[in-house]
């Protein structure tokens, strides 16, 4: 499986899975190209703090995600700028990661107000308990996953291979921590590239 960087208003048209991590500026061009990319069968991701802004660098007088709101299928209605020292945890609430333990979360974490998604993990701790924190909306013929919080490698490793194996993709290569490989292919021939990262 390899990664490409693209811009949010590009053709998403051939990607099974995008991620647009803090989208914080969602202009009209951008919010209608991924409307089309999810309801053509695509799953689109964001994070909190998405669609704060408009194209004049404005922010928007609506509840986020802004323009978003209807493929995300959530309000946020509030959210949380926590501390160094505090912390919440989430649980999951969807079949495929209930069996998940409870990961950490902190700094930012939007409280979401499902309109018409799926809540797919909730707040474990102090006034947000048992609030939506993540959730999934089912748009057209693909899908939208809101994370409201901000995690650490647990939650994003958890969230990945949950995406991972619900869009078909598969990460092709076993390898130990601290090792990127990549792979790059012309015509038929592939050729691997090894990135070490000392730790």
């Amino acid at each position: 499986m390899s990664i490409d960087i693209t811009a949010p208003d590009a053709n998403l048209s051939s990607y099974k899975l995008i991620v647009a991590p803090a989208l914080h500026l969602v202009t009209d061009a951008i919010a209608e190209n991924l409307k089309r990319y999810v309801q053509a069968g695509g799953t689109s991701v964001v994070t909190q703090r998405t669609g704060v802004k408009d194209e004049s660098i404005i922010v928007v007088n609506q509840r986020l995600p802004g323009l978003l709101v209807e493929v995300c299928g959530i309000e946020a209605e509030e959210y949380d700028s926590l501390s160094s020292n505090m912390q919440n945890s989430l649980e999951f609430t969807i079949p495929e990661l209930t069996g998940a333990a409870c990961v950490p979360v902190g700094v930012l974490c939007d409280i979401l107000k499902p309109i018409h998604a799926t809540v797919v993990a909730r707040y474990t701790q102090g006034y947000n308990a048992g609030k939506p924190a993540i959730t999934l909306n089912r748009f057209g013929s693909g899908r939208a996953i809101y994370i409201g919080a901000v995690g650490d490698s647990k939650l994003y490793d958890l969230l990945a291979k949950w995406l991972l194996d619900t869009t078909g993709l598969e990460d092709a290569f076993a390898i130990p921590p601290g090792v990127e490989v990549t792979q790059r292919t012309q015509g038929d021939a592939a050729t691997f590239t090894q990135h070490f990262e000392r730790r």
